[in-house]
């Protein structure tokens, strides 16, 4: 091992340790005090060296005691998924897909999401979601397959997410046999259409709903309204320029799940879908892009 320390001037000093011969000397003005390997410190030998330039004396222990220099390509970093994701019995594009999606949407939904299942045996409903658990058919396309999660997403931000408490006191709204209470910010949502799960205030008509399969029950309505919020934003404010209760979903999704839209869908054409998953759009989430 060598260490050099080299000043300017009248006086400069190098100190080097050797494994053999020449154990240690110190430079003063181009002489040495040299001890050898077996001497005692009261023998001393003077040698006159000349002064090497400090620029030969750096390049000569760089060339001889300096590692090779190598060119190393850093790697590039891989995206990690979401563990809930990242099953070996999904299929690559639908774990980046479910990722991306996950990532985008209100944080209720991954945040309660414990088991995420896609199944690829033709099941008779797309997709299912529910407490912690979502399931979705990969015999759609890629399009579908996001709108669907952003779908089943919704019931979970909407049924496990969001939360009441018993203090506030129950309300004509149950989710089975489960009592939804009044502090809960859903029960604001539903009574915008409904009295109950399945009944709708008297009045009410299609319009009022974003989808057909919206007016089916008030989950499937917040659900659909979520959908088409997330990746149908400009139908959807068109449609509540005239529709009030279409106004009140919109003004509570804006409040309550405040979001830049993930997709730019198509212009409202005055005919009202029946499943806002079948709709086309362009996906547009900041997440996906920065991967890219």
């Amino acid at each position: 091992m060598h260490s050099i320390l080299i000043k300017r001037g009248l006086q400069f000093l190098v100190s080097v340790a050797f494994c053999s011969g020449i154990t240690a000397f110190a430079l003063l003005n181009g002489s040495a005090m040299v001890a050898g390997p077996n001497a005692n410190t009261s023998q001393e030998t003077t040698v006159s060296l000349e002064r090497a330039p400090v620029e030969e004396a750096a390049e000569a222990l760089t060339n001889d005691h300096a590692a090779p220099k190598r060119s190393v390509k850093p790697k590039k970093r891989q995206p990690t998924l979401l563990p809930v994701v990242s099953q070996k019995d999904i299929l690559a594009r639908h774990q980046q897909l479910a990722d991306s999606v996950l990532r985008s949407v209100h944080p209720g939904c991954r945040n309660t999401l414990k088991n995420f299942y896609v199944r690829y045996d033709n099941p008779d409903q797309r997709g299912l979601g529910g407490g912690n658990t979502i399931i979705v058919t990969g015999n759609v396309p890629d399009a579908e397959f996001r709108a669907l999660l952003v779908h089943e997403c919704a019931h979970l931000i909407d049924l496990t997410a969001i939360q009441g408490t018993r203090a506030a006191g129950p309300t004509s709204f149950q989710d089975g046999s489960q009592m939804m209470y009044a502090d809960d910010p859903s029960v604001s949502f539903y009574a915008i259409s409904w009295i109950d799960h399945d009944t709708k205030n008297r009045g009410a008509k299609d319009a009022d709903f974003v989808s057909g399969y919206a007016s089916w029950d008030m989950f499937e309505d917040f659900s659909e309204t979520y959908t088409y919020y997330m990746l149908q934003r400009d139908a959807f404010i068109e449609r509540a320029k005239t529709n009030p209760a279409l106004a009140m979903k919109l003004a509570w999704m804006q409040q309550n799940l405040p979001s830049e839209p993930l997709g730019i869908g198509t212009a409202w054409n005055k005919t009202i879908p029946w499943d806002t998953t079948k709709l086309a759009y362009t996906w547009t989430n900041a997440v996906e892009v920065a991967k890219k």
